[in-house]
């Protein structure tokens, strides 16, 4: 009996702590949110993109975790177009990866994504499946 309890306490831990994370990433997107949400609307361009592709950076990492590394011989577009997801959340994934390439190579990027616009896929990637 003791050995089943030392197990179901352990369980239960993880699940805790599983859950702990979790809400410490939601609130880090939510920060990070913030953040861009404020430089946009302030007008400071520099300051959104380089707090969108913070932001992109931990999106990627989210989606990797959900749904596995990109392939190295896959380009990010291939990635996203292969991802089995819902079909609410596929468009904004797809809308996700260009505004993510647009950001990071293209010099003059004007058109960044609005905060509605990633506050729905962020919600789209950390709902509960």
């Amino acid at each position: 009996w003791a050995k089943a309890a030392c197990a179901a306490a352990l369980v239960g831990a993880a699940g805790l702590a599983s859950a702990a994370r979790r809400r410490r990433e939601r609130f880090a997107f939510g920060a990070a949110l913030r953040r861009y949400g404020s430089a946009l609307r302030a007008g400071r361009h520099t300051a959104a993109r380089s707090q969108f592709l913070q932001l992109a950076d931990a999106l990627w990492r989210e989606l990797y975790k959900q749904c596995g590394a990109r392939p190295p011989h896959r380009t990010a577009r291939e990635y996203a177009a292969a991802l089995s997801l819902p079909p609410q959340t596929a468009p904004l994934v797809a809308d996700f990866v260009r505004w993510d390439e647009e950001a990071r190579f293209d010099a003059y990027a004007h058109r960044l994504p609005t905060q509605q616009q990633i506050a729905e896929l962020v919600a789209g990637l950390t709902a509960p499946n």
